[in-house]
């Protein structure tokens, strides 16, 4: 987008007898800056070449001449909802990340910017995880819109194709770079489709399906490493249950217990018991080789996490470290907020996608006592995006006796032992 505007720079003037007058817009302004700051750095080196000059030193606008004559103007908006915007005039306004911006206050702020010129808008923009202007554009249902669709298999093509023209090397980055990132999510995770496949995800529905998790069982004597685990507690006192989860390093679930409805320092009991009991299991090492090892999962838990958003706050978390080793401190509370529910469980969408044969996708185990609710509350979840799209949300659906207990502690296990240091806990 930037060489286009560059090329608008020197040559709008001259075609139309006008100077281009631009906007760059995006939903908090920071890519529309960056844009900005790339444009004024390239004017540098078009001085000598096309006598072209900035003379304009906000860092926010651009004001480019040509031999004493104004050839351009760019401005730099942000659709951020406590920003307000000054009104100009443009014949060009550009939308960055069109999928994830607020259509209302574009349409109420920049779109009537473009009025008295009948200047014309581009909206660039990935895969949608809700309904808006860019996604209708993208479908043929805005009037007199086009829409250019140049999806990761397009890009790659085209840079091999300068590769092999040139030999240099460095149009070959992007393909490896985007190879790595599919090795580690897979081609069927939301993101990759959103991101470089340019696949909408539409707003809500199924967290994952039946027979994707199902494809993710194995049998609870399959050899797994053991070597590091991570705890995820879900707490709940009355109308839920608690839900205590190990995992390991690898994405998946070794164990699962439902805690009964008693009081908090009775769970805490419960749960130091079962994490002290002694187990003997072949397991798998390093080097792949199966070996049986007697081991309790206290000894190797290295990294706990808690909610502290209940009704309960920090109480539970409290008891537990008075009553247990775990090294619990103030940094094992884990507050559910918008931001960091999606955290949590876009770490869990990642590794229910990985292809099969990834050795980081989840796997739980299919023949646990517990494994019919788990199976039960997992493909309840459902999904829906906030804040125009750019939060994932995982809930229980609003029925009675929908539960997403054992969800929620799945998922903080897995982060848990995703990046858990000695003295670092994860808990919910």
């Amino acid at each position: 987008m930037t060489l286009l505007l560059r090329f608008l720079i020197i040559f709008y003037a001259l075609l139309v007898g006008d100077p281009l007058m631009a906007g760059i817009a995006s939903p908090r302004g920071e890519q529309a800056k960056t844009d900005t700051d790339r444009i004024k750095k390239s004017l540098v080196a078009l001085r000598e070449s096309w006598q072209v000059e900035d003379r304009e030193f906000n860092n926010y606008t651009i004001r480019a001449y040509r031999f004493d004559k104004l050839a351009a103007e760019i401005f730099t908006f942000s659709l951020a909802p406590t920003t307000n915007n000054e009104s100009k005039t443009l014949n060009l306004l550009i939308v960055e990340e069109a999928h994830k911006t607020d259509d209302q206050k574009r349409s109420d702020q920049l779109d009537p910017m473009l009025a008295s010129t009948g200047g014309v808008k581009w909206m660039i923009g990935v895969g949608c995880t809700h309904v808006c202007d860019f996604k209708k554009g993208c479908d043929g249902e805005l009037p007199h819109s086009r829409s250019i669709v140049c999806n990761v298999d397009r890009v790659i093509a085209d840079r091999r194709k300068k590769f092999d023209e040139t030999g240099n090397p460095k149009h070959l980055e992007y393909e490896n770079a985007f190879q790595r990132l599919l090795r580690q999510l897979g081609r069927e995770n939301p993101e990759i489709k959103r991101n470089f496949y340019l696949e909408d995800t539409i707003e809500a529905g199924n967290f994952v399906s039946r027979e994707r998790l199902i494809s993710c069982g194995r049998p609870m004597a399959t050899p797994i490493r053991m070597d590091r685990l991570g705890l995820g507690i879900d707490w709940a006192r009355r109308s839920d249950n608690t839900w205590a989860m190990v995992a390991n390093e690898f994405n998946d679930l070794v164990d699962m217990l439902k805690v009964p409805h008693v009081p908090y320092e009775e769970q805490c009991r419960l749960i130091d018991e079962w994490l002290a009991e002694k187990r003997k299991r072949l397991v798998l090492k390093d080097d792949g080789s199966i070996v049986e090892e007697e081991f309790t999962y206290a000894e190797r838990i290295s990294a706990v996490r808690g909610d502290s958003t209940g009704s309960a706050g920090d109480a539970p978390m409290e008891m537990l470290a008075s009553k247990t080793q775990l090294p619990i401190d103030e940094d094992s509370h884990f507050a559910f907020t918008t931001q960091s529910k999606n955290t949590l469980y876009l770490h869990f969408e990642a590794a229910l996608f990985r292809d099969p044969e990834d050795q980081l996708r989840f796997t739980y185990p299919a023949d646990h006592s517990l494994t019919s609710e788990f199976e039960g509350q997992m493909i309840e979840l459902e999904r829906e995006y906030l804040k125009e799209g750019e939060y994932l949300s995982v809930h229980h659906p609003d029925k009675p006796g929908a539960r997403d207990d054992a969800p929620d502690g799945c998922a903080l296990s897995l982060v848990a032992a995703s990046n858990a240091e000695v003295g670092q806990i994860i808990i919910l």
